[in-house]
Protein backbone atom coordinates (compact mmCIF):
# COMPACT_ATOMS: atom_id res chain seq x y z
CA UNK A 1 0.00 0.00 0.00
CA UNK A 2 1.45 3.72 -0.77
CA UNK A 3 2.19 5.87 1.82
CA UNK A 4 2.16 8.99 0.56
CA UNK A 5 0.74 11.79 2.64
CA UNK A 6 -3.25 12.75 2.16
CA UNK A 7 -5.45 13.88 0.73
CA UNK A 8 -5.18 13.68 -2.72
CA UNK A 9 -6.46 16.17 -5.21
CA UNK A 10 -4.86 20.02 -5.97
CA UNK A 11 -2.88 21.12 -3.62
CA UNK A 12 -1.18 25.09 -4.24
CA UNK A 13 2.29 25.17 -4.37
CA UNK A 14 4.98 28.20 -5.21
CA UNK A 15 4.19 29.00 -8.94
CA UNK A 16 1.22 26.49 -9.58
CA UNK A 17 -0.66 23.76 -8.70
CA UNK A 18 0.41 20.48 -8.00
CA UNK A 19 -2.64 17.58 -8.85
CA UNK A 20 -2.42 13.85 -7.76
CA UNK A 21 -4.46 11.19 -7.89
CA UNK A 22 -4.81 7.78 -6.96
CA UNK A 23 -5.45 5.34 -9.67
CA UNK A 24 -4.70 1.06 -9.90
CA UNK A 25 -3.07 -0.39 -12.38
CA UNK A 26 -0.97 0.74 -15.56
CA UNK A 27 -3.44 3.31 -17.03
CA UNK A 28 -2.98 6.79 -19.06
CA UNK A 29 -3.71 9.12 -17.11
CA UNK A 30 -4.01 12.99 -18.11
CA UNK A 31 -5.30 16.05 -17.09
CA UNK A 32 -7.69 18.49 -19.33
CA UNK A 33 -7.62 22.20 -18.40
CA UNK A 34 -9.79 23.84 -21.22
CA UNK A 35 -9.46 27.48 -19.79
CA UNK A 36 -5.03 26.75 -20.81
CA UNK A 37 -6.13 25.00 -23.49
CA UNK A 38 -4.10 22.19 -22.12
CA UNK A 39 -4.00 18.30 -21.73
CA UNK A 40 -1.23 16.83 -20.28
CA UNK A 41 0.04 13.05 -18.98
CA UNK A 42 0.71 12.72 -15.50
CA UNK A 43 4.21 11.18 -14.36
CA UNK A 44 3.56 7.95 -12.78
CA UNK A 45 5.73 8.67 -9.37
CA UNK A 46 4.55 4.89 -7.66
CA UNK A 47 2.64 2.12 -8.77
CA UNK A 48 -0.85 3.58 -7.66
CA UNK A 49 -0.08 7.64 -7.21
CA UNK A 50 -0.16 9.82 -10.48
CA UNK A 51 1.23 13.66 -9.73
CA UNK A 52 1.30 16.72 -12.08
CA UNK A 53 2.45 20.24 -11.69
CA UNK A 54 0.79 22.99 -13.50
CA UNK A 55 2.24 26.63 -13.56
CA UNK A 56 -0.18 28.83 -13.08
CA UNK A 57 -1.73 32.21 -11.08
CA UNK A 58 -5.65 31.08 -11.35
CA UNK A 59 -7.31 30.39 -8.51
CA UNK A 60 -10.23 28.79 -10.04
CA UNK A 61 -10.54 26.86 -12.63
CA UNK A 62 -12.08 23.62 -14.38
CA UNK A 63 -10.27 20.70 -15.05
CA UNK A 64 -11.03 16.63 -15.58
CA UNK A 65 -8.79 13.72 -15.30
CA UNK A 66 -8.61 11.65 -18.55
CA UNK A 67 -8.09 7.69 -17.44
CA UNK A 68 -7.26 5.61 -20.98
CA UNK A 69 -9.19 8.38 -22.67
CA UNK A 70 -12.59 8.10 -20.44
CA UNK A 71 -13.26 12.08 -18.81
CA UNK A 72 -13.79 11.53 -14.80
CA UNK A 73 -13.75 14.29 -12.02
CA UNK A 74 -11.58 14.40 -9.21
CA UNK A 75 -13.02 12.79 -6.13
CA UNK A 76 -11.38 15.23 -4.26
CA UNK A 77 -12.24 18.28 -5.32
CA UNK A 78 -13.58 20.18 -3.42
CA UNK A 79 -16.03 21.67 -5.96
CA UNK A 80 -17.96 20.93 -8.88
CA UNK A 81 -18.92 22.98 -12.26
CA UNK A 82 -22.46 20.95 -11.76
CA UNK A 83 -25.81 22.82 -12.66
CA UNK A 84 -27.03 25.56 -10.65
CA UNK A 85 -30.46 24.93 -11.72
CA UNK A 86 -32.58 21.47 -10.87
CA UNK A 87 -33.26 19.18 -13.20
CA UNK A 88 -30.88 20.68 -16.18
CA UNK A 89 -27.65 18.94 -16.53
CA UNK A 90 -24.62 19.96 -17.31
CA UNK A 91 -21.12 18.66 -17.87
CA UNK A 92 -19.49 18.10 -14.94
CA UNK A 93 -15.97 19.92 -14.22
CA UNK A 94 -13.76 19.49 -11.32
CA UNK A 95 -13.56 23.12 -10.30
CA UNK A 96 -9.79 23.98 -8.34
CA UNK A 97 -10.75 26.15 -5.30
CA UNK A 98 -9.81 27.11 -2.36
CA UNK A 99 -11.93 26.70 0.87
CA UNK A 100 -14.11 29.24 1.29
CA UNK A 101 -13.25 31.88 3.89
CA UNK A 102 -15.66 32.73 6.39
CA UNK A 103 -16.49 34.71 9.26
CA UNK A 104 -18.37 32.52 12.32
CA UNK A 105 -18.72 35.88 14.31
CA UNK A 106 -17.60 33.39 17.39
CA UNK A 107 -20.37 31.67 17.27
CA UNK A 108 -20.31 28.01 18.52
CA UNK A 109 -22.27 24.73 18.38
CA UNK A 110 -25.20 24.79 21.19
CA UNK A 111 -23.02 21.54 22.57
CA UNK A 112 -25.77 19.90 23.26
CA UNK A 113 -25.80 16.10 25.02
CA UNK A 114 -27.50 13.39 23.09
CA UNK A 115 -30.26 13.52 25.32
CA UNK A 116 -30.81 17.07 24.74
CA UNK A 117 -31.38 16.74 21.10
CA UNK A 118 -35.01 16.73 19.51
CA UNK A 119 -34.12 15.45 15.78
CA UNK A 120 -35.66 17.32 12.86
CA UNK A 121 -35.36 14.82 9.63
CA UNK A 122 -36.13 17.55 6.43
CA UNK A 123 -34.71 17.65 3.14
CA UNK A 124 -32.95 20.72 2.01
CA UNK A 125 -35.22 21.44 -1.15
CA UNK A 126 -38.16 19.88 -0.18
CA UNK A 127 -38.37 22.37 3.15
CA UNK A 128 -39.01 25.57 0.69
CA UNK A 129 -39.47 24.49 -2.40
CA UNK A 130 -43.72 25.05 -2.40
CA UNK A 131 -44.47 28.44 -3.79
CA UNK A 132 -46.47 28.80 -0.20
CA UNK A 133 -43.08 29.22 1.33
CA UNK A 134 -42.59 32.04 0.49
CA UNK A 135 -39.03 32.65 0.76
CA UNK A 136 -36.25 34.30 -1.78
CA UNK A 137 -34.45 31.10 -2.67
CA UNK A 138 -36.78 28.29 -1.99
CA UNK A 139 -35.46 24.61 -2.26
CA UNK A 140 -31.75 26.19 -1.38
CA UNK A 141 -29.90 26.43 1.93
CA UNK A 142 -31.09 29.95 2.16
CA UNK A 143 -34.48 29.00 2.29
CA UNK A 144 -34.01 27.06 4.83
CA UNK A 145 -32.61 29.97 7.30
CA UNK A 146 -35.15 31.98 6.42
CA UNK A 147 -37.80 29.08 7.99
CA UNK A 148 -36.21 28.89 11.12
CA UNK A 149 -38.40 30.42 12.74
CA UNK A 150 -41.29 27.83 12.45
CA UNK A 151 -38.38 24.85 13.84
CA UNK A 152 -37.30 27.55 16.67
CA UNK A 153 -41.77 27.94 17.26
CA UNK A 154 -41.64 23.91 17.38
CA UNK A 155 -38.66 23.51 19.40
CA UNK A 156 -36.20 21.24 17.87
CA UNK A 157 -32.87 21.06 18.72
CA UNK A 158 -31.09 19.47 16.29
CA UNK A 159 -32.15 19.36 12.29
CA UNK A 160 -31.01 16.13 10.40
CA UNK A 161 -29.90 16.84 6.27
CA UNK A 162 -31.18 14.17 4.05
CA UNK A 163 -27.70 14.08 1.76
CA UNK A 164 -25.73 17.29 0.64
CA UNK A 165 -23.26 15.75 -1.02
CA UNK A 166 -22.86 16.63 -5.58
CA UNK A 167 -25.54 13.86 -6.92
CA UNK A 168 -27.62 13.92 -10.02
CA UNK A 169 -31.25 14.28 -9.66
CA UNK A 170 -32.06 13.32 -13.86
CA UNK A 171 -30.05 9.90 -13.11
CA UNK A 172 -34.11 8.47 -12.95
CA UNK A 173 -35.19 7.57 -16.25
CA UNK A 174 -38.96 6.90 -15.19
CA UNK A 175 -41.64 9.05 -15.86
CA UNK A 176 -45.16 9.10 -13.61
CA UNK A 177 -47.67 7.36 -15.45
CA UNK A 178 -50.34 9.20 -15.11
CA UNK A 179 -49.07 12.81 -15.36
CA UNK A 180 -46.21 12.06 -17.75
CA UNK A 181 -44.16 14.13 -16.37
CA UNK A 182 -40.41 13.37 -15.56
CA UNK A 183 -39.33 11.29 -12.25
CA UNK A 184 -36.20 12.39 -10.48
CA UNK A 185 -33.51 10.78 -8.11
CA UNK A 186 -35.14 14.16 -5.03
CA UNK A 187 -33.86 11.98 -1.97
CA UNK A 188 -30.01 11.85 -3.42
CA UNK A 189 -28.52 8.68 -2.40
CA UNK A 190 -26.45 8.31 -4.70
CA UNK A 191 -23.29 10.77 -4.25
CA UNK A 192 -20.64 11.71 -7.17
CA UNK A 193 -18.58 12.89 -5.13
CA UNK A 194 -17.75 13.06 -1.10
CA UNK A 195 -16.08 16.18 -1.32
CA UNK A 196 -18.67 18.65 -2.94
CA UNK A 197 -21.59 19.77 -1.68
CA UNK A 198 -24.64 19.82 -4.21
CA UNK A 199 -24.47 23.10 -6.51
CA UNK A 200 -28.56 23.19 -6.87
CA UNK A 201 -28.51 23.87 -3.41
CA UNK A 202 -26.20 27.06 -2.99
CA UNK A 203 -27.78 30.44 -4.66
CA UNK A 204 -24.03 31.66 -5.72
CA UNK A 205 -21.94 30.00 -3.59
CA UNK A 206 -22.87 26.63 -1.70
CA UNK A 207 -20.09 26.21 0.36
CA UNK A 208 -20.55 30.02 1.91
CA UNK A 209 -24.60 29.87 1.98
CA UNK A 210 -24.30 26.10 3.68
CA UNK A 211 -21.67 28.03 6.50
CA UNK A 212 -24.44 30.58 7.16
CA UNK A 213 -27.30 28.17 7.82
CA UNK A 214 -24.97 26.26 10.32
CA UNK A 215 -24.25 30.20 11.67
CA UNK A 216 -27.96 30.81 11.50
CA UNK A 217 -28.83 27.52 13.61
CA UNK A 218 -26.30 27.71 15.81
CA UNK A 219 -26.73 30.84 16.92
CA UNK A 220 -30.62 30.29 17.25
CA UNK A 221 -29.73 26.52 19.33
CA UNK A 222 -30.01 24.24 16.75
CA UNK A 223 -27.65 21.67 15.68
CA UNK A 224 -26.96 20.52 12.45
CA UNK A 225 -26.70 16.94 11.47
CA UNK A 226 -25.96 15.50 8.11
CA UNK A 227 -26.73 12.29 6.87
CA UNK A 228 -23.87 10.65 4.32
CA UNK A 229 -24.12 8.00 2.06
CA UNK A 230 -20.42 6.20 2.12
CA UNK A 231 -21.82 2.91 1.14
CA UNK A 232 -22.21 3.12 -2.71
CA UNK A 233 -21.46 5.65 -4.71
CA UNK A 234 -23.39 7.23 -7.81
CA UNK A 235 -22.42 5.96 -11.27
CA UNK A 236 -22.59 7.71 -14.37
CA UNK A 237 -20.51 9.63 -17.09
CA UNK A 238 -17.44 12.14 -15.28
CA UNK A 239 -17.63 9.32 -12.52
CA UNK A 240 -14.53 9.22 -10.86
CA UNK A 241 -14.95 5.52 -10.04
CA UNK A 242 -15.94 4.25 -13.27
CA UNK A 243 -12.67 3.37 -14.37
CA UNK A 244 -9.91 5.36 -12.38
CA UNK A 245 -10.65 3.01 -9.13
CA UNK A 246 -11.88 -0.11 -10.56
CA UNK A 247 -10.62 -1.75 -7.05
CA UNK A 248 -12.76 0.59 -4.88
CA UNK A 249 -15.27 -1.90 -5.02
CA UNK A 250 -16.30 -4.64 -3.10
CA UNK A 251 -16.62 -7.78 -5.55
CA UNK A 252 -19.93 -9.82 -6.05
CA UNK A 253 -21.87 -7.23 -3.14
CA UNK A 254 -24.58 -4.77 -3.25
CA UNK A 255 -26.09 -4.88 0.24
CA UNK A 256 -27.36 -1.11 -0.84
CA UNK A 257 -29.79 -2.80 -3.05
CA UNK A 258 -28.35 0.29 -5.23
CA UNK A 259 -25.02 -1.22 -6.89
CA UNK A 260 -21.40 0.04 -7.13
CA UNK A 261 -20.78 -0.74 -3.32
CA UNK A 262 -17.74 0.82 -1.78
CA UNK A 263 -14.64 -1.47 -0.48
CA UNK A 264 -14.78 0.69 2.88
CA UNK A 265 -11.62 -1.74 3.60
CA UNK A 266 -9.51 -0.28 0.83
CA UNK A 267 -7.08 2.20 2.40
CA UNK A 268 -8.11 4.82 -0.22
CA UNK A 269 -11.45 4.70 0.40
CA UNK A 270 -11.45 5.20 3.61
CA UNK A 271 -9.25 7.90 3.34
CA UNK A 272 -11.21 9.67 0.86
CA UNK A 273 -14.23 9.07 3.62
CA UNK A 274 -12.50 10.22 6.33
CA UNK A 275 -11.36 13.61 4.51
CA UNK A 276 -15.16 13.96 3.79
CA UNK A 277 -16.02 14.12 7.30
CA UNK A 278 -13.61 16.40 8.59
CA UNK A 279 -14.26 18.98 6.22
CA UNK A 280 -17.85 18.68 7.11
CA UNK A 281 -17.09 19.13 10.43
CA UNK A 282 -14.10 21.35 10.66
CA UNK A 283 -14.59 23.72 7.52
CA UNK A 284 -18.74 23.68 7.84
CA UNK A 285 -18.72 23.31 11.90
CA UNK A 286 -21.28 19.83 11.04
CA UNK A 287 -22.54 18.89 14.79
CA UNK A 288 -22.83 15.27 13.60
CA UNK A 289 -23.44 12.51 11.03
CA UNK A 290 -26.13 9.58 10.36
CA UNK A 291 -24.29 7.38 8.36
CA UNK A 292 -27.01 5.43 5.74
CA UNK A 293 -27.17 1.82 5.90
CA UNK A 294 -24.07 1.47 8.45
CA UNK A 295 -23.81 -2.08 8.35
CA UNK A 296 -22.06 -2.00 5.21
CA UNK A 297 -19.10 -0.07 6.12
CA UNK A 298 -16.19 -2.28 7.98
CA UNK A 299 -15.47 -2.01 11.17
CA UNK A 300 -12.01 -0.77 10.61
CA UNK A 301 -13.43 2.24 9.13
CA UNK A 302 -15.96 2.29 12.58
CA UNK A 303 -12.99 2.64 14.56
CA UNK A 304 -11.25 5.48 12.32
CA UNK A 305 -14.39 7.25 12.60
CA UNK A 306 -15.12 7.02 16.53
CA UNK A 307 -11.34 7.39 17.61
CA UNK A 308 -10.29 9.85 15.12
CA UNK A 309 -9.03 13.32 17.48
CA UNK A 310 -10.41 15.52 14.95
CA UNK A 311 -14.34 13.70 15.04
CA UNK A 312 -13.66 13.68 19.27
CA UNK A 313 -17.22 16.03 19.65
CA UNK A 314 -19.04 14.70 16.83
CA UNK A 315 -23.02 12.84 17.19
CA UNK A 316 -22.49 9.54 15.26
CA UNK A 317 -25.66 7.88 14.83
CA UNK A 318 -26.01 4.45 12.79
CA UNK A 319 -28.47 2.91 10.40
CA UNK A 320 -27.72 -0.27 11.76
CA UNK A 321 -29.04 -2.28 9.16
CA UNK A 322 -28.77 -3.34 5.05
CA UNK A 323 -31.03 -5.08 2.81
CA UNK A 324 -29.23 -8.40 4.13
CA UNK A 325 -27.93 -7.43 7.43
CA UNK A 326 -28.99 -6.51 10.83
CA UNK A 327 -27.16 -5.13 13.60
CA UNK A 328 -29.95 -3.35 15.59
CA UNK A 329 -29.07 -3.31 19.57
CA UNK A 330 -25.03 -4.23 18.51
CA UNK A 331 -23.70 -1.88 16.00
CA UNK A 332 -21.05 -0.94 17.50
CA UNK A 333 -20.60 -0.59 21.70
CA UNK A 334 -19.57 2.79 21.97
CA UNK A 335 -21.12 5.63 24.15
CA UNK A 336 -20.94 7.82 21.03
CA UNK A 337 -22.58 6.10 18.90
CA UNK A 338 -26.72 5.79 18.79
CA UNK A 339 -28.73 3.55 16.26
CA UNK A 340 -32.06 4.40 14.37
CA UNK A 341 -34.28 2.32 16.39
CA UNK A 342 -36.38 0.06 14.19
CA UNK A 343 -37.47 -1.59 17.18
CA UNK A 344 -38.97 1.78 19.04
CA UNK A 345 -41.25 2.13 15.58
CA UNK A 346 -42.72 -1.04 15.39
CA UNK A 347 -43.36 -1.47 18.92
CA UNK A 348 -44.85 1.80 18.93
CA UNK A 349 -47.10 1.45 15.72
CA UNK A 350 -48.55 -2.22 17.02
CA UNK A 351 -49.51 -1.36 20.21
CA UNK A 352 -51.27 2.28 19.72
CA UNK A 353 -52.71 0.69 16.77
CA UNK A 354 -54.30 -1.84 19.01
CA UNK A 355 -52.05 -5.12 18.33
CA UNK A 356 -52.28 -8.04 21.42
CA UNK A 357 -49.63 -9.27 22.91
CA UNK A 358 -46.97 -6.17 22.18
CA UNK A 359 -47.50 -4.34 25.23
CA UNK A 360 -43.96 -5.94 26.42
CA UNK A 361 -41.97 -4.78 23.59
CA UNK A 362 -43.77 -1.23 23.59
CA UNK A 363 -42.63 -0.62 27.60
CA UNK A 364 -39.13 -2.03 26.73
CA UNK A 365 -39.15 0.13 23.44
CA UNK A 366 -39.55 3.32 25.92
CA UNK A 367 -36.62 2.70 28.16
CA UNK A 368 -33.64 2.38 25.69
CA UNK A 369 -31.81 5.33 26.49
CA UNK A 370 -29.14 4.98 23.58
CA UNK A 371 -31.74 4.86 20.54
CA UNK A 372 -32.66 7.46 18.25
CA UNK A 373 -36.34 6.50 17.85
CA UNK A 374 -38.78 7.51 15.69
CA UNK A 375 -42.04 6.25 14.02
CA UNK A 376 -41.42 7.60 10.48
CA UNK A 377 -38.76 8.52 8.59
CA UNK A 378 -37.97 9.83 4.90
CA UNK A 379 -38.16 6.39 4.08
CA UNK A 380 -41.86 4.80 4.24
CA UNK A 381 -45.61 6.07 5.12
CA UNK A 382 -45.66 10.04 6.75
CA UNK A 383 -47.58 9.68 9.89
CA UNK A 384 -50.74 10.96 8.62
CA UNK A 385 -50.76 8.37 5.94
CA UNK A 386 -50.01 5.65 8.63
CA UNK A 387 -53.06 6.16 9.76
CA UNK A 388 -54.88 6.75 6.67
CA UNK A 389 -53.64 3.35 4.67
CA UNK A 390 -53.47 0.09 5.06
CA UNK A 391 -51.81 -0.49 1.67
CA UNK A 392 -48.45 1.54 -0.34
CA UNK A 393 -50.00 3.04 -3.51
CA UNK A 394 -46.72 3.79 -5.03
CA UNK A 395 -47.62 3.66 -8.84
CA UNK A 396 -46.97 7.50 -9.77
CA UNK A 397 -43.09 6.21 -9.11
CA UNK A 398 -43.42 4.33 -12.38
CA UNK A 399 -42.48 0.66 -10.84
CA UNK A 400 -46.23 -0.94 -10.56
CA UNK A 401 -46.05 -0.54 -7.31
CA UNK A 402 -43.52 -3.02 -6.90
CA UNK A 403 -41.03 -0.70 -5.17
CA UNK A 404 -41.24 0.35 -1.64
CA UNK A 405 -41.85 -1.70 1.37
CA UNK A 406 -45.20 -4.05 1.44
CA UNK A 407 -44.63 -4.26 5.93
CA UNK A 408 -45.65 -0.46 7.10
CA UNK A 409 -47.96 -1.67 10.33
CA UNK A 410 -50.39 0.79 9.86
CA UNK A 411 -54.27 1.00 9.97
CA UNK A 412 -56.85 2.96 7.63
CA UNK A 413 -59.34 3.07 10.41
CA UNK A 414 -62.31 1.78 8.01
CA UNK A 415 -61.46 3.51 5.20
CA UNK A 416 -58.34 3.55 2.07
CA UNK A 417 -57.16 6.97 1.96
CA UNK A 418 -59.10 10.36 2.27
CA UNK A 419 -62.66 10.70 4.09
CA UNK A 420 -65.10 12.97 5.31
CA UNK A 421 -66.14 10.86 7.54
CA UNK A 422 -66.26 12.68 10.97
CA UNK A 423 -65.63 9.44 13.68
CA UNK A 424 -62.69 8.37 11.35
CA UNK A 425 -61.43 11.80 10.73
CA UNK A 426 -61.10 12.30 14.36
CA UNK A 427 -59.71 8.94 15.20
CA UNK A 428 -57.11 9.45 12.85
CA UNK A 429 -56.28 12.92 14.75
CA UNK A 430 -55.66 10.74 18.17
CA UNK A 431 -54.00 8.49 16.78
CA UNK A 432 -51.58 10.81 15.65
CA UNK A 433 -50.99 12.74 18.70
CA UNK A 434 -50.45 9.43 20.44
CA UNK A 435 -47.56 8.41 18.27
CA UNK A 436 -46.23 11.83 19.34
CA UNK A 437 -46.54 11.28 22.75
CA UNK A 438 -45.04 8.32 22.60
CA UNK A 439 -41.97 9.28 20.53
CA UNK A 440 -41.63 12.18 22.33
CA UNK A 441 -41.77 10.56 26.81
CA UNK A 442 -39.71 7.49 25.59
CA UNK A 443 -35.84 8.08 26.32
CA UNK A 444 -33.31 8.41 24.31
CA UNK A 445 -33.49 10.80 21.43
CA UNK A 446 -36.60 11.64 19.47
CA UNK A 447 -36.36 11.93 15.44
CA UNK A 448 -39.82 14.12 13.89
CA UNK A 449 -39.83 13.66 9.89
CA UNK A 450 -40.72 16.92 8.21
CA UNK A 451 -43.90 17.53 8.13
CA UNK A 452 -45.19 15.50 10.36
CA UNK A 453 -46.20 17.95 12.69
CA UNK A 454 -49.09 19.53 10.56
CA UNK A 455 -50.35 16.09 9.24
CA UNK A 456 -48.33 15.57 5.41
CA UNK A 457 -49.67 13.30 3.46
CA UNK A 458 -48.18 11.66 0.59
CA UNK A 459 -51.16 10.19 -0.71
CA UNK A 460 -50.41 6.89 0.30
CA UNK A 461 -46.66 6.67 -1.48
CA UNK A 462 -44.20 5.04 0.68
CA UNK A 463 -40.95 5.57 -1.36
CA UNK A 464 -41.00 9.30 -2.35
CA UNK A 465 -37.48 9.02 -3.92
CA UNK A 466 -38.31 10.27 -6.92
CA UNK A 467 -41.27 12.70 -6.08
CA UNK A 468 -39.73 16.18 -6.47
CA UNK A 469 -43.56 17.53 -6.15
CA UNK A 470 -46.04 18.06 -2.98
CA UNK A 471 -45.72 14.44 -2.25
CA UNK A 472 -42.43 15.37 -0.91
CA UNK A 473 -42.46 19.27 -0.40
CA UNK A 474 -43.61 20.93 3.04
CA UNK A 475 -46.33 22.00 2.09
CA UNK A 476 -46.92 25.55 4.13
CA UNK A 477 -50.51 26.31 3.33
CA UNK A 478 -51.32 23.17 5.32
CA UNK A 479 -49.76 24.15 8.56
CA UNK A 480 -52.00 26.98 9.28
CA UNK A 481 -55.16 24.64 8.36
CA UNK A 482 -53.49 22.21 11.31
CA UNK A 483 -52.75 24.22 13.83
CA UNK A 484 -54.28 22.29 16.47
CA UNK A 485 -51.96 19.34 15.67
CA UNK A 486 -48.85 21.39 15.71
CA UNK A 487 -49.62 22.87 18.80
CA UNK A 488 -50.20 19.63 20.23
CA UNK A 489 -46.62 18.70 18.99
CA UNK A 490 -45.42 22.11 20.05
CA UNK A 491 -46.81 20.86 23.70
CA UNK A 492 -45.24 17.68 23.95
CA UNK A 493 -41.81 19.12 23.36
CA UNK A 494 -41.90 20.98 25.87
CA UNK A 495 -42.83 18.65 27.98
CA UNK A 496 -39.99 16.96 26.81
CA UNK A 497 -37.53 19.28 28.04
CA UNK A 498 -38.85 19.84 31.61
CA UNK A 499 -38.10 16.25 32.37
CA UNK A 500 -34.69 17.51 31.55
CA UNK A 501 -31.46 14.88 30.38
CA UNK A 502 -32.41 12.15 32.85
CA UNK A 503 -35.53 10.62 34.33
CA UNK A 504 -37.04 7.50 35.64
CA UNK A 505 -40.05 5.93 34.31
CA UNK A 506 -41.94 3.50 36.21
CA UNK A 507 -44.51 1.36 35.36
CA UNK A 508 -47.55 0.92 36.76
CA UNK A 509 -49.84 -2.88 36.51
CA UNK A 510 -52.46 -3.58 34.72
CA UNK A 511 -54.19 -6.96 33.39
CA UNK A 512 -55.55 -5.22 30.55
CA UNK A 513 -52.93 -5.40 27.51
CA UNK A 514 -54.35 -2.13 25.71
CA UNK A 515 -53.90 -0.17 28.66
CA UNK A 516 -50.29 1.00 30.16
CA UNK A 517 -49.85 3.79 32.45
CA UNK A 518 -46.33 5.08 34.45
CA UNK A 519 -44.92 7.94 36.26
CA UNK A 520 -42.00 9.83 35.24
CA UNK A 521 -40.21 10.57 38.48
CA UNK A 522 -42.41 11.70 40.66
CA UNK A 523 -44.12 14.39 38.93
CA UNK A 524 -45.36 13.06 35.46
CA UNK A 525 -48.31 10.58 34.90
CA UNK A 526 -48.73 9.21 31.63
CA UNK A 527 -51.42 6.68 30.28
CA UNK A 528 -52.34 5.00 27.02
CA UNK A 529 -55.85 3.00 26.43
CA UNK A 530 -54.83 1.08 23.19
CA UNK A 531 -58.52 -0.71 22.83
CA UNK A 532 -61.79 -0.41 21.31
CA UNK A 533 -63.63 0.08 24.62
CA UNK A 534 -63.23 2.82 27.17
CA UNK A 535 -61.60 2.48 30.63
CA UNK A 536 -60.58 4.05 33.80
CA UNK A 537 -57.26 4.89 35.15
CA UNK A 538 -56.78 5.28 38.98
CA UNK A 539 -54.55 8.90 38.72
CA UNK A 540 -51.76 9.06 41.60
CA UNK A 541 -52.93 10.61 44.74
CA UNK A 542 -52.08 13.88 44.93
CA UNK A 543 -53.02 17.45 42.97
CA UNK A 544 -53.15 16.60 39.32
CA UNK A 545 -53.90 18.54 36.18
CA UNK A 546 -53.95 17.50 32.99
CA UNK A 547 -50.93 18.63 30.41
CA UNK A 548 -51.92 16.76 27.10
CA UNK A 549 -55.04 14.78 26.22
CA UNK A 550 -55.18 13.32 22.80
CA UNK A 551 -59.14 13.24 22.91
CA UNK A 552 -61.12 16.26 21.75
CA UNK A 553 -62.36 17.35 24.90
CA UNK A 554 -60.25 16.90 28.42
CA UNK A 555 -61.21 13.40 29.94
CA UNK A 556 -63.69 13.50 33.00
CA UNK A 557 -61.96 12.47 36.26
CA UNK A 558 -64.62 11.13 38.55
CA UNK A 559 -63.44 9.28 42.11
CA UNK A 560 -59.90 9.73 41.47
CA UNK A 561 -60.43 7.91 38.33
CA UNK A 562 -59.65 9.36 34.65
CA UNK A 563 -61.91 8.08 31.44
CA UNK A 564 -60.01 6.98 28.86
CA UNK A 565 -61.70 6.82 25.57
CA UNK A 566 -60.69 4.31 22.82
CA UNK A 567 -57.32 5.07 21.00
CA UNK A 568 -56.75 7.99 23.28
CA UNK A 569 -53.82 8.97 25.94
CA UNK A 570 -53.29 11.28 28.86
CA UNK A 571 -50.47 13.43 30.49
CA UNK A 572 -50.96 14.09 33.95
CA UNK A 573 -49.03 16.77 36.28
CA UNK A 574 -49.30 15.02 39.55
CA UNK A 575 -47.76 16.68 42.90
CA UNK A 576 -47.61 14.03 45.28
CA UNK A 577 -44.96 15.35 47.27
Amino acid sequence: MDKSPYPFGPAFVKGGVEFSIYITGNKDVRIIIPELNLEKKLEKKTPNIYKIFISTDLKKIKYNYLIDGVEVIDPWSLSLSASREWGVPLPLASVLKESTPFNWEGIKSPGYTPNELIIYEMHVRGFTRHLKSVVDHPGTFLGIIEKLPHLMDLGVTAIELLPLHEFNENDNPRINPFTKEKLYNFWGYDALSFMSLMNRYGVNDPDLEFKELVKACHRFGIEVIVDVVYNHVGIGKYSPYFLASDNYFKANCNDSGCGHTLDSENEQVQALIMASLKRLHQEFHVDGFRFDLATILKPHLIERITNDPGLKNVKLIAEPWDIFHYEGGSFYPNSRWREWSDQFRDAARKFIRGDRGVKEAFKESLLSPDKVNFVTAHDGFSMRDLVSYDHKHNLPNGEDNRDGLEHNLSWNMGKEGPTDEPEIMRLRERQIKNFFLALLIAKGTPMITMGDEYGHTKVGNNNTWCQDNILSWFNWHELSTNLTLFKAVQALIRLRKSLGTEYEITFEESENEHVLSFRINKHYWVAFNAGKEPVYAKLPDGDESCLFHSFETRPKVEGGKVRMEPFTSVVYRVDSG
